[in-house]
């Protein structure tokens, strides 16, 4: 059971931030494919559960998102890993009046294990306050314990709309910058992750 969270994890570090948009909806549920034979849950289905994860949020039933998380789950967000009590605190501030989807992948571990990696733009408030509306690249790992799917992992990263350069090319050295007295750092105005599922 161990290997199976492993590579669901290392799965979805690799699919969350190195999948290209393609800026598709998702497939309606009448013409998504059959889900191989082995898998207990389809692209439709995982769709749905991402989704009412989100609903559940923007409803405040805190209730209900925590019974949607496993006991073991964990978040991966920039200030750093956080368990079960912590995502679930760090989503109570959070406010959002839309939210959209696009990019669905699924990614099927075995008949017990999904991840599922899509984007999603949210507007609303973050702590009171109105945070910027762009798109996030999502990736969550779902599990079947006991016939009931549960979300153990979520990870959030920005959404590029064009690639990082490369880095430089071997034996050269990199522009020097000099920083002026008038510039500074901006904080980020909204947190990295404020959802987990």
């Amino acid at each position: 059971m161990k290997k199976s969270y492993a590579l669901v994890l290392l799965l979805v570090l690799a699919a969350a931030c190195a999948a290209p948009s393609t800026n598709r909806e998702a497939a309606p549920t009448n013409t998504a494919t059959a889900p191989p034979a082995s898998m207990a849950i389809s692209e439709a289905d995982a769709i749905a559960k991402e989704k009412a994860i989100w609903e559940t949020i923007k409803n405040k039933d805190f209730e209900t998102f925590a019974n949607t998380l496993a006991d073991d789950q964990v978040e991966v967000a920039a200030d750093g890993v956080h368990d079960k009590a912590a995502s679930i605190a760090a989503v109570k501030p959070f406010e959002p009046t839309e939210i959209s989807f696009s990019d669905w992948k699924l990614l099927p571990n075995d008949k017990d294990a999904v991840v599922i990696t899509y984007t999603v733009t949210s507007k609303g408030k973050y702590k009171g306050k109105e945070y910027p509306s762009e798109p996030v690249r999502g990736s969550s790992a779902w599990v079947n314990r006991g016939g009931k799917w549960l979300a153990m992992f979520h990870q959030e990263c920005a959404a590029s709309a064009s690639p990082p350069p490369p880095p430089p090319a071997a034996g050269s050295s990199p522009a020097k910058t000099s920083a002026t007295p008038t510039s500074t750092a901006t904080p980020a105005s909204t947190p990295a992750d404020p959802v987990a599922s």
